[in-house]
């Protein structure tokens, strides 16, 4: 995903959820836990697509300590 690429992400992110949610997963995205996301608060993670509250739920208490 280019620089520019990610910016828009942000920006659409940031109309439809939280900021909190949008650096959550940009952390994720960062550190190579998730593979991609949309802008519209889906995420890919272990190549399925999932709602990013849908993976906070699931993964809150594990080694991601998210």
């Amino acid at each position: 995903m280019n620089q520019m690429s990610m910016k828009q992400i942000r920006s659409t992110l940031m109309c439809t959820l939280d900021m909190s949610t949008v650096d959550f997963i940009e952390k994720m995205f960062d550190k190579k836990i998730i593979s991609d996301y949309s802008d519209d608060g889906w995420i890919l993670f272990k190549n399925e697509w999932i709602p990013v509250e849908i993976f906070k739920e699931r993964y809150q208490k594990n080694e991601y300590n998210v």
